[in-house]
């Protein structure tokens, strides 16, 4: 067997799939003359293989020192070249008849007609051709050999109800559209006991129009159109033109298509397909596809993460609805309960700086986000595993209210005993604005968390106070779910910013439930990946806290005393309103005010900037007047009396703290900030992050420095600080002012080392938090299907006892997907506890399900099944 070699001397072969390839089974084509199956491959076949045998040599040169991927793309390339002339070749004579006999009756016939669709090789005559196509009512396009040339032939198949007699019935003849968008004309029977669409839709064909439909698309092909829609994003239009190009439709044929599709007939089958699909049809109490199958109902944490899009718009000429849109607020809340919601908040006219890189929040920035926009976006939540929860259309920026609707919606229809941990790119704006116009136990149920990512845009404040990997409770989760959603959502962007409000609010809704269709579906396999991660994460972290405390002698209760001092400082949020000085210092600072005017008075030059400067100096004047009327102060205080040295000292000492408490905190930020930076490279997104926050903690510590040095502090404290030391927050500057708080067993270690062990003690409880969280959440997979498979079981049951079979088959289809879903989750979910984990964090399989129920619910599910 001819092989060939690479730099890395192992040996490529080709297989049996290259040696079909290239003709040596005879799979390429079927001789169907009267002589049987002829040999005309041999010599192909031995002519490529000395071809390959020849080129061994360059293709040997050709390759240099490359993977073992790329040696096998090179071999697999020199493979197809090799019999690229061979597959023209047999592709060129299947074209061609190769009998004289009908291949059903085996009569010769003097015409002949070949189907593709039925077979590439098999040539019938006219009567079978008919008998074959009409009598099965099959929508193939077959084709009539001219003189050695293939002819389209039209066939007419007529389409009768069965099992139907009625004296109304008559024929129309229509326009339809096969499963792969072919147009053929057919005659369908009508009557009069029921509409033309309603006949059309028994037939597996989807009407025009709901009256006189004079065209008809194959439900096939309508599903099609819908998963090129959802999955592939791909626009109506250009789904048209596709099967224009691929079935050689002429431009009015598929504008006659998109027309058809475009006036509502689209948009009400994808509206169908999801209610039988979701078995809505059946019972709306049914599972929608809304729910996630891992979050708690009753009582414990529910992750939720929220977000905006502002690539969601609709542009304000784009027409208007009349019929509200056919999910109703299954995914997105009504626009008018968010609009008065929204105007009628009060919004924070001076947000707080601490978190400048997002807007989000910014009532300044949302005004100029709606010119020509009814909608400038949208803003939603998904949980923890991805699933869609609830949306809603902006009008502005993303402004507060928007966040506190959602929250408020979900607390009003989520079990009182659930707590609810809010995931937001500016929870600690949020946070505020609910403790500034809400009492403070009305969210007394929420935590509110930063997502990771976006947890380092924020300042080290935040990050501390808010970021999940700080934040108790959150296990590892990233928080960055919406994100994800987004990547596949915006993608719609292009097609529903020019369509009618009902229209989109479908479309973006039908997106919704298709990726939380996805979701599902990977649910078991992401369950179990996390859970992996968890216990390699707290093995790992465990093993490189241990090695890094042993290296610089630490235990580990001084790495918990540096959290909880990292916690501590968060905490203490610095006040923006100045300390209350007595009136001897605002005397002194009103006498020094007043002497430094007059002093400019005589230097300036500029009239009337001296204008300025004496108004300004009698206001000082007569302040100065009242405060020593009020106070009896007989003679004014002059820098030599003790009165004055004693109160401009203190004065001083006061403005003096302030600033090296103000330094102090800002070179905290920095180092926190830069340190963070050291574990990720230069070219990730987060270190960019990083880099404007250690850029903006930098300029902040210099004007800082500036302002104290500019006072020229003489009395007490250093008269002036150099940049180096202002930079170090353990330096000598702050433990002179008593500003560092020392620590027996954190003085042993560097700040970098110190803020790497307190971020792996941080990785190892947020991964032992998600591993109990993951335990939990599998239980709630396994006790939603079975809950799902008892209501599917009931539905069936009352389906059969009424007689609607036809929801019976739905149903039992239903109940077969859900059994098979449970055992594929156990056995999923049960080498996770015990072959894949450590010994140590071994779990009984048994507490996974209920040891009373169990049997009730496998017999349960082989009824099911059997029925």
């Amino acid at each position: 067997m001819p092989k060939v070699w690479h730099p890395k001397f192992k040996a490529y072969t080709i297989n049996s799939r290259t040696r079909r390839a290239c003709g040596e089974e005879k799979v390429l084509t079927h001789n169907l003359s009267e002589d049987g199956p002829g040999d005309q491959y041999t010599v192909p076949l031995r002519e490529a293989r000395e071809q390959m045998e020849v080129s061994q040599a360059d293709i040997r040169d050709d390759i240099p020192s490359c993977s073992t991927h790329q040696a096998m793309k090179e071999a697999n390339l020199s493979s197809w070249q090799l019999c690229r002339q061979h597959i023209e070749d047999a592709y060129m004579e299947s074209l061609v008849s190769q009998t004289e006999y009908c291949c059903s009756c085996n009569v010769h016939c003097e015409e002949q007609y070949l189907c593709k669709d039925c077979s590439p090789h098999i040539v019938r005559c006219t009567e079978c051709t008919r008998a074959v196509h009409q009598n099965n009512s099959l929508l193939h396009k077959p084709e009539k050999y001219v003189d050695g040339e293939l002819q389209p032939v039209q066939l007419i198949i007529l389409y009768r109800r069965q099992n139907h007699t009625c004296i109304s019935s008559y024929t129309k003849q229509m326009q339809v559209y096969d499963a792969l968008g072919r147009i053929h004309e057919s005659q369908f029977a009508f009557c009069r006991c029921e509409a033309e669409a309603v006949t059309l839709v028994r037939h597996h064909f989807w009407p025009s129009t709901p009256h006189s439909p004079r065209s008809a698309i194959h439900l096939d092909l309508m599903d099609l159109l819908v998963f090129l829609l959802l999955e592939a994003r791909t626009s109506l239009h250009a789904s048209c033109q596709t099967l224009r190009w691929k079935n050689g439709l002429t431009a009015e044929e598929c504008s006659t298509l998109y027309r058809v599709l475009h006036n509502e007939t689209f948009e009400e089958y994808r509206h169908f397909k999801y209610q039988v699909s979701s078995l809505q049809v059946v019972s709306p109490s049914l599972d929608d596809g809304t729910a996630c199958p891992a979050c708690p109902t009753v009582n414990g944490s529910l992750f939720l993460c929220l977000d905006g899009n502002f690539g969601l718009v609709r542009k304000s000429n784009s027409g208007f609805s009349t019929n509200p849109p056919k999910h109703k607020t299954r995914m997105f809340a009504d626009s008018k309960d968010v609009d008065e919601f929204v105007g009628n908040q009060t919004e924070d006219k001076d947000p707080e700086q601490d978190c400048s890189m997002f807007q989000a929040g910014d009532i300044l920035r949302s005004k100029n986000k709606a010119r020509g926009l009814t909608s400038t976006g949208v803003f939603g939540c998904s949980c923890r595993h991805g699933m869609p929860k609830l949306f809603l259309d902006m009008r502005h920026g993303e402004r507060m209210a928007y966040s506190v609707f959602v929250v408020n919606l979900l607390r009003a229809e989520l079990n009182p005993g659930l707590k609810l941990h809010i995931i937001y790119d500016i929870a600690c704006k949020l946070d505020r604005h609910l403790e500034r116009h809400y009492p403070t136990d009305r969210y007394s149920d929420v935590i509110l968390g930063l997502p990771v990512f976006h947890s380092y845009g924020h300042k080290m404040n935040c990050q501390v106070q808010y970021s999940t990997r700080w934040k108790q409770g959150f296990g590892l989760t990233d928080g960055e779910t919406m994100e994800r959603l987004w990547s596949y959502l915006r993608r719609f962007s292009a097609i529903t910013k020019e369509m009618t409000p009902s229209h989109r609010v479908d479309l973006l809704t039908d997106g919704l439930l298709h990726f939380a269709r996805r979701k599902r579906d990977s649910l078991g396999h992401s369950l179990v990946s996390s859970m992996e991660k968890a216990y390699n994460t707290v093995e790992k972290s465990q093993l490189e806290l241990d090695t890094l405390l042993a290296e610089w002698g630490v235990s580990h209760a001084a790495v918990k005393e540096a959290q909880a001092a990292d916690r501590l400082h968060a905490e203490q949020k610095p006040s923006n309103k100045k300390q209350k000085t007595g009136w001897r210092e605002e005397y002194v600072h009103l006498l020094m005010n007043y002497d430094q005017h007059l002093d400019q008075v005589q230097l300036c030059s500029d009239p009337k900037r001296t204008r300025v400067l004496i108004t300004q100096s009698e206001q000082l004047s007569a302040k100065l007047l009242s405060t020593e009327a009020k106070y009896h102060i007989p003679n004014r205080w002059t820098s030599d009396s003790k009165d004055y040295r004693v109160a401009r000292t203190s004065l001083e000492r006061r403005k003096q703290q302030d600033l090296l408490q103000r330094l102090w905190r800002e070179s905290v930020e920095y180092r926190f900030c830069l340190n963070t930076k050291n574990k990720y490279s230069e070219g990730q997104a987060i270190a960019q992050r990083i880099s404007k926050q250690i850029s903006r903690a930098s300029k902040a510590i210099k004007r800082t420095v500036t302002v104290y040095n500019n006072e020229k502090f003489t009395l007490v404290g250093p008269r002036s600080i150099i940049l180096k030391d202002a930079f170090d927050p353990s330096g000598h500057l702050y433990a002179e002012m008593d500003m560092v708080s020392k620590h027996t067993d954190q003085t042993r270690l560097p700040d970098a080392i110190r803020r790497k062990a307190v971020d792996l003690q941080n990785l190892l409880d947020r991964a032992s938090e998600e591993k109990s969280i993951l335990t939990q959440e599998m239980k709630n997979v396994l006790e939603f299907t079975r809950s799902q498979l008892r209501g599917y079981q009931q539905a069936s049951a009352t389906c059969l006892r009424e007689g609607q079979l036809g929801k019976g088959v739905l149903l039992r289809a239903k109940i077969n997907d859900l059994a098979r879903n449970l055992e594929n989750y156990k056995a999923l979910f049960e080498p996770s506890f015990h072959d894949t984990m450590p010994s140590a964090y071994l779990y009984d399989w048994d507490d996974m399900s209920d040891d009373d129920d169990s049997d009730e619910d496998d017999s349960d599910v082989e009824d099911i099944i059997n029925v």
